[in-house]
């Protein structure tokens, strides 16, 4: 029996972190269960023992009762964990409320016992939230965070980053344009697709200017499909959920990085995208939304571009992507790649540590 569990409130395909985890344990050839929510239906794959909680949801819709499934795959991992009996505990995302309703739970019977992997900011609007929140990251052996932007509404504590980046940025690839000039420019919005009523305002404003292309390439594409046929947009590309391993491809097909998502809420604004890696590591421009985390850190390296909805913004775009200083940007790419790697050797040696040391704390 495994003496350790990973739980994934969600599917693997929508966490790639996930694989940060899993390669840890397989590195150090040591058996895991994996306590996941499949709200999809699919048929999941994984190094680790599956103990899977069988429950279609959509996870966009915005219905208020869906706390009641996160209550049920909270009591779900709860009861397995009883009946496992394990030694250690990682809790992947905060998303679905699962570390709070554990929170009691956890901190008493698993206190410096478990890890906290937080990856957004959820309800902490509540404080009663905050509350449980506040209980299971000072009970935690770690708490990892994707963003330093979340320091700003979570409680006082030493923090460990975890970057987002799954892509291997130890072989990055230089792949910025050449000087001549390009067009048309693909625009891709690549994974997981979200924020329907922002991707609509990105099709209007580039509806059918030959200079660029706009693509979606993951699940979720379907209502975007049929406004584009609604709407007469024809300089569009589409692709639905695709497989991990063809990530690479798709980004190959691609000019500029859509990381627009809005700055509508505490989330947007704080947190950093997996997007922001590949834009490193393929030296790729990406666009962002104005007053958040990701625009401070892209035009830092040189290569964010913020966009605004506003017409003359497409020729702005289209003339600072035909003049990009290429040498200026792999600098300044290098260093922030240099600083995320020393990060990364840090969380992986606090998580060995973690899975292999009896008391951590």
């Amino acid at each position: 029996m495994a003496k350790y569990c990973i739980i994934l409130p969600c599917n693997i395909y929508v966490a790639p972190f996930y694989f940060k985890y899993e390669n840890a344990f397989i590195n150090l050839q040591l058996d895991f269960d994996l306590i996941l929510w499949n709200r999809s239906g699919v048929k999941e794959k994984s190094k680790g023992n599956i103990i899977s909680f069988d429950k279609k949801i959509n996870s966009n819709d915005g219905d208020k009762s869906k706390f009641l499934d996160f209550v049920r795959f909270a009591r779900f991992a709860k009861k397995t964990i009883k009946k496992n009996k394990y030694q250690k505990i990682l809790c992947l995302s905060s998303y679905s409320a699962t570390v709070a309703l554990l929170s009691k739970f956890l901190s008493k019977k698993y206190k410096y016992y478990y890890w906290i992997d937080i990856r957004d900011y959820t309800y902490e609007y509540s404080n009663i939230y905050k509350m449980f929140m506040k209980r299971a990251i000072l009970n935690s052996a770690e708490t990892s965070i994707s963003s330093p932007g979340f320091k700003d509404f979570l409680p006082t504590y030493d923090y460990l980053i975890v970057h987002n980046d799954n892509n291997n940025l130890e072989s990055s690839v230089n792949k910025l344009k050449s000087d001549e000039v390009l067009n048309p420019i693909r625009i891709s919005f690549i994974g997981n697709v979200r924020y329907y009523d922002q991707n609509k305002n990105i099709l209007e404003l580039f509806k059918n200017d030959d200079r660029f292309i706009i693509q979606f390439f993951g699940d979720g594409t379907d209502e975007l499909v049929s406004y584009c046929k609604q709407k007469g947009i024809n300089n569009v590309n589409f692709v639905g959920r695709f497989e991990p391993s063809q990530t690479e491809t798709l980004y190959a097909k691609t000019d500029i990085i859509n990381n627009c998502y809005g700055n509508s809420d505490f989330a947007l604004k704080t947190s950093v995208s997996n997007k922001y890696y590949y834009s490193l590591k393929y030296l790729m421009p990406i666009l962002v939304s104005e007053n958040t985390y990701m625009e401070k850190l892209t035009h830092e390296s040189g290569l964010g571009f913020t966009l605004k909805f506003e017409e003359q913004i497409k020729d702005r775009l289209f003339e600072w992507y035909n003049s990009l200083d290429k040498e200026s940007i792999r600098i300044n790419a290098k260093i922030k790649l240099n600083a995320i790697l020393e990060d990364n050797k840090k969380f992986d040696e606090a998580l060995r540590k973690f899975i292999l040391t009896d008391k951590y704390r």
